[in-house]
């Protein structure tokens, strides 16, 4: 008699299959005018679709029904789709190309609601799938910098917008860090340390300055959002500062170091301001790290000064980040005086960067209306709402899912994703309105920094 397959594992079966697709299906081909990445996107959610029903019926289960406003909006999305599908069908039979590629996008976006909102879990090997299936990318992205081969149908898909591109290595740079800061094998601490950094290098030469900036805040918000113990700040702090390290040091590798094919720019004097403000941070860091007690169980040890810390910088650098692009062109007619160039030479290449893409909003309502823009911005406002429900700091997974689809949405006022892309962070989004995790309740240790050896107060969080 053949073993009964629970619905759980069919559903862990299509969300791997979604992401693995989604990573490595980057070229935009088509077959008879259709695109092949949506087509293949279509047929897994139908097979998973189809499978859930049929296990679903045998328990004299309904699959999927209408439970909020936000599913009663898609199953309008998905009637109109299919109605505009149909008509498009019939009314020029003639025509090679009848133009249903984006409506059948729209209907496996809806499909993934569904099936996410009816209830679904998360394992941490997806994340893992998206980090192999990244590298691989990167591989090439990176190939055309260290080799004579320059035209490439591949190379061509990676490389072909430097907002898509920093979307797609700014989620294996999260991802990789995020692995890093909360593995404790060392074998795989060192994987995830190679693979971010590999990434950070693939995302110094996009040369994003936008994706730099959204990239510190990421790094600044993860004692915020996790609870702070002194591993992860630990952890955190090394890849910040490998990152700023990295970024400082690529002025000289592309001007005297000659390894690479393509020419890429970066200024010798931002280098320096850099390395400045590193050790900066390094002498706050340490000056608060050096007095804990030794012998402290760096994981139950929780830092409640230094997540303040990290929470004002976040501010702070969040602020500036908003002044600068609001200000625009303005920063270019400064009065002459001390550290015009400097200000100038750091803000420019940051608005520049803001004009050189359109936003995912503006595609938006280019491309659906501003009916349909409205209504998709009113969803995604409904699964923020989820989200900030969903959130505690006992739930690890749920925070990192939830910093993730945060700078997405910030991503998204600068440039528009591709449709690849957009899959992946969608099903990230909405694993982290709908993904029920379990609290993991740890006992925690806390000392005042103040005085190193001060008593110890046991809490049980």
């Amino acid at each position: 008699m053949p073993k009964k397959i629970p619905y759980k594992r069919i559903s862990e079966l299509g969300v791997g299959m979604l992401i693995i697709l989604s990573m490595l299906l980057l070229s935009s081909t088509e077959i008879a005018g259709f695109s092949l990445y949506t087509l293949l996107l279509f047929l897994i959610l139908f097979g998973w679709m189809v499978v859930g029903i049929h296990l679903s019926t045998k328990e004299g289960k309904v699959f999927w029904k209408i439970r909020n406003l936000g599913d009663m909006i898609a199953a309008v999305f998905l009637i109109i789709e299919v109605f505009t599908i149909i008509v498009k069908l019939f009314q020029n039979p003639e025509n090679g190309d009848i133009g249903i590629t984006r409506n059948v996008t729209v209907i496996v976006f809806v499909g993934i609601y569904f099936l996410f909102a009816r209830g679904i879990t998360f394992q941490g090997i997806y994340f893992d799938l998206l980090l192999y299936c990244g590298l691989l990318v990167v591989g090439i992205f990176l190939f055309p910098y260290f080799t004579e081969v320059q035209d490439s149908h591949l190379i061509e898909a990676v490389t072909k917008s430097t907002g898509s591109m920093a979307s797609y290595l700014m989620l294996i740079g999260m991802v990789s860090v995020y692995q890093y800061c909360t593995c404790r094998d060392k074998l795989r601490s060192w994987f995830y340390l190679l693979v971010a950094g590999i990434d950070f290098f693939a995302l110094f030469l996009n040369q994003n300055v936008i994706s730099f900036w959204l990239m510190v805040m990421y790094f600044l918000a993860i004692p915020v959002v996790f609870r702070s113990t002194a591993a992860l700040i630990k952890r955190a702090t090394q890849m910040l500062a490998l990152f700023g390290f990295m970024l400082s040091n690529m002025s000289l590798l592309t001007k005297y170091i000659i390894v690479l094919q393509k020419k890429v720019s970066f200024s010798i004097e931002h280098s320096v301001y850099l390395d400045l403000l590193l050790a900066m941070g390094g002498i706050f860091f340490f000056h608060y790290w050096d007095r804990i007690p030794e012998g402290m169980d760096l994981d139950r040890l929780v830092m409640r000064k230094m997540r303040k810390g990290y929470q004002f910088l976040l501010k702070v650098v969040g602020i500036v980040f908003v002044g600068i692009l609001l200000s625009g062109n303005n920063w270019s007619s400064l009065p002459e005086g001390i550290g015009k160039d400097a200000i100038s030479g750091f803000v420019i290449p940051l608005v520049t960067a803001l004009q050189q893409e359109k936003s995912g909003f503006y595609t938006w309502f280019a491309e659906a209306g501003v009916i349909g823009s409205i209504v998709i911005i009113f969803v995604l406002a409904s699964l923020l709402g989820k989200m900030k429900q969903n959130y505690q700091l006992d739930k690890p997974y749920t925070g990192i899912l939830i910093l993730i689809s945060t700078i997405f949405i910030f991503q998204l006022f600068f440039w528009s994703p591709g449709i690849p892309t957009y899959t992946v962070y969608f099903i990230l989004l909405l694993e982290a309105a709908f993904y029920k995790e379990k609290r993991v309740r740890i006992t925690s240790t806390k000392i005042k920094l103040e005085e190193k050896g001060s008593k110890e107060e046991n809490e049980k969080i």
